[in-house]
């Protein structure tokens, strides 16, 4: 089983996007199979590889959620 976590992109260049995720970490994530991702959209991030685009109200539900679990 993989956990994805939602993930805002900063930045995209040629397939490699620079995001941030629900806990304000940065990274480098291959996003090369979600061409149609851009700057500032939401997408779930497993093992540093982008698994699909969501949407804002989606990505707010999900760190809620992750926050009231977190110690």
């Amino acid at each position: 089983m993989c956990l994805t976590i939602p993930a805002k992109i900063i930045s995209v260049n040629n397939g490699i996007a620079f995001v941030e995720d629900f806990r304000e970490q940065q990274k480098q994530i291959n996003i090369s199979n979600l061409p149609h991702a851009k700057e500032n959209d939401w997408i779930l991030i497993g093992a540093d590889i982008g698994i699909r685009k969501i949407s804002e109200i989606e990505a707010e539900e999900l760190i809620r959620l992750f926050n009231r679990i977190e110690p």
